[in-house]
């Protein structure tokens, strides 16, 4: 982004990191430049799946379910609501998964 090539390898050098280019994934949250689209929400709602597939048998009570989604599977939305915003139709997918997983016992 505006340095030569011999500058991007020095300063990669110096620092001790690799050249790459947009777009790509920093601590999780998909970088690039302009929108997201929706494949680029696809990780978020596989990484919510997987928490709740290991998850799925009947023998966590109702209280235990509801302690569960507000405590450790909302902490991953929230995390990428600190950098985005989400689009009506990522919150409601969310919250139809998590609705699910509440209501599986019932």
């Amino acid at each position: 982004m505006g340095v030569s090539d011999t500058d991007q390898v020095s300063i990669a050098h110096y620092l001790n990191c690799q050249i790459g280019s947009f777009p790509l994934t920093y601590l999780g949250i998909p970088l690039k430049f302009g929108k997201l689209c929706r494949a680029d929400w696809q990780p978020l709602l596989d990484r919510i799946e997987k928490r709740l597939d290991g998850r799925k048998d009947r023998s966590l009570s109702c209280g235990a379910r509801l302690v569960l989604i507000n405590v450790v599977l909302s902490a991953l939305p929230s995390y990428y609501m600190s950098f985005f915003n989400f689009p009506p139709w990522l919150v409601h997918r969310i919250w139809i998964k998590l609705e699910g997983f509440f209501l599986v016992s019932f």
